[in-house]
């Protein structure tokens, strides 16, 4: 997966959690991992 990364440093139980990242995938067309944009992710 892509660059990621999560705030606050440091995480505090019960407190609100941010993550962002980006999310691809691979485009068997060009063998390359392309940007994946407008999908809903579950953690």
């Amino acid at each position: 997966m892509g660059d990621r990364h999560a705030s606050p440093d440091p995480v505090k139980k019960g407190k609100t959690l941010t993550v962002t990242g980006t999310l691809t995938r691979a485009n068997w067309n060009t063998n390359t991992y392309a940007g994946y944009s407008g999908q809903k992710v579950k953690l």
